[in-house]
């Protein structure tokens, strides 16, 4: 049960921190259309791929380290 509800919370954790990077995003970009060249899309794009290669190195390393 401790395991179920440690995944429930870091998932919603990690969930409000996407949330956020998103709409920090969304604000800067109502103001203008690209940053040095790169489209909102782009730059969606890069910091979903690096969340994504983030989470996958904590939840594969990081936690194992610790335990």
């Amino acid at each position: 049960m401790m395991f179920r509800g440690d995944f429930i919370m870091w998932s919603l954790v990690e969930l409000f921190w996407m949330f956020v990077n998103v709409a920090t995003i969304a604000v800067i970009y109502q103001h203008t259309d690209a940053i040095a060249g790169w489209s909102q899309f782009e730059i969606l794009l890069l910091i979903g791929t690096s969340m994504l290669i983030q989470r996958l190195l904590m939840g594969l390393f990081w936690h194992g380290l610790l335990f």
